[in-house]
């Protein structure tokens, strides 16, 4: 299996543990975009990145990962 394979499965288990909405899922979402952004893979980057900021607007993290995101496309 891959990093990002067993991050979707963990974050399934999440969503049926805490909800799909649980801040929570915010640190899944930003490990799995930083993931995919150190592998090139900038439209699912993006995809998860944006849920890491949606369910957790004041991480700062995630803002800087989707800026350097935007920086290296």
């Amino acid at each position: 299996e891959s990093a990002l394979e067993n991050y979707q499965q963990a974050l399934r288990i999440a969503v049926s543990a805490y909800g799909d909405d649980a801040p929570y899922l915010s640190e899944i979402y930003y490990d799995m975009g930083s993931l995919c952004l150190n592998s090139s893979k900038f439209n699912s980057a993006e995809d998860y990145l944006s849920k890491a900021v949606k369910l957790n607007p004041n991480s700062v993290a995630a803002h800087l990962r989707l800026a350097e995101l935007m920086r290296v496309r």
